[in-house]
Formats: C-alpha cells, structure tokens, sequence
C-alpha cells in the first residue's frame, strides 16, 4: 500500500482527473480524493459483472485524465478483461 501512495501523491495535483474501477480497493479513491483530485469510478456491468472498455474510453475523454488505475482480476467482482480487450 505505501507504494500505491508514494506513486499517487507524486504523480498527481489538486483538480487533477482519476479514473479508478470500482467497487474495489478504497484507498484508491481516497488517495485521489485527498490530493483534491475529481474522481470517476469506473464500474462493471450489474449483471453480468464485466467492465465495458468502450465505457473506460468515454470516462477517459479527450486527454484531461491524468491518472487511470486498473486491477486485474478485480475482486469483488472477479472479472478479467480479455486479450482483445486490452
């Protein structure tokens, strides 16, 4: 976990962007938050608990996202993307 912090805090600025998956790990989010960071979640699908790629590129925007944390597998979900995904 400390150097998940150390990288975020060096990394980001206030009113920076974040896109972080969620539901997940919080300190994630709260690392963001705490900087003075917008924070975006980036959620799967409710029933079939996969996340939607295309969903991550509008979340993402037109390069005003400075930091975009993933995890796979994700728990609590389980879910991997698959080769073509990526």
């Amino acid at each position: 976990e400390e150097g998940i912090y150390l990288t975020m805090r060096s990394l980001l600025s206030e009113g920076d962007r974040v896109i972080v998956q969620g539901p997940g790990y919080q300190s994630l989010s709260e690392i963001a938050l705490s900087v003075g960071c917008e924070v975006h979640y980036w959620l799967p699908d409710e029933a079939s608990l996969k996340y939607d790629v295309a969903e991550l590129e509008r979340l993402v925007g037109g390069g005003a996202t400075r930091l975009v944390v993933v995890n796979f597998p994700h728990n609590p979900t389980g879910a991997v993307l698959t080769p073509q995904e990526m």
